[in-house]
């Protein structure tokens, strides 16, 4: 992605904004010009409704949505399931 003089924007490496997280993840994915999503082995934060969720959905999931929504193409990487993962 650096190569393509693209630059991310992935969750691990915001600050502490402003606003509620799920309606920055939301903007940022729509605004974005593409999303990339890997899905793995659990399923995520899942955000209540007070907090800007809907208590069902992780936030990735509420992201994906907003940038399908937007018209922009997302890439998505599903982890074969029968994968071993080391756990700490």
């Amino acid at each position: 992605m650096l190569g393509l003089q693209n630059l991310p924007i992935q969750m691990e490496t915001f600050s502490a904004m402003s606003g509620p997280p799920v309606d920055d993840c939301i903007s940022m994915a729509a605004e974005a010009d593409a999303v990339v999503c890997i899905v793995a082995h659990r399923y995520g934060y899942v955000p209540p409704r007070e907090l800007g969720g809907d208590g069902e959905r992780s936030i990735t999931w509420l992201g994906v949505d907003a940038a399908k929504r937007a018209g922009k193409p997302v890439f998505a990487f599903i982890v074969d399931p029968s994968a071993s993962v080391e756990r700490a």
